[in-house]
């Protein structure tokens, strides 16, 4: 699928075309690649052939947690101590 203009610089939409319906999953075409995608994740009355439109755009707080977490893992690590995961 071919991009569409974006409404903003940092939004970018591009069209997903649903190709098909595997039980609980989807497959979408975006730009030529399949992509699994879960089928309740999908709006209701979604269909084969269908074509969806996603606004792609970076959560900034979102980045922004988890670089804190990366930054933190990574202290600890280089600290000796231990990884959260690797706690008992």
């Amino acid at each position: 699928m071919r991009r569409v203009a974006a409404e903003s610089a940092e939004t970018r939409r591009v069209l997903a075309a649903v190709d098909r319906l595997e039980g609980e999953r989807a497959v979408l075409l975006v730009e030529g690649v399949e992509v699994p995608w879960p089928r309740g994740a999908l709006p209701a009355g979604v269909r084969e052939g269908h074509i969806l439109a996603v606004d792609l755009r970076i959560d900034r707080e979102a980045t922004a947690r988890q670089r804190g977490r990366i930054r933190d893992l990574l202290d600890r690590l280089t600290k000796g101590g231990q990884a959260p995961e690797e706690r008992g």
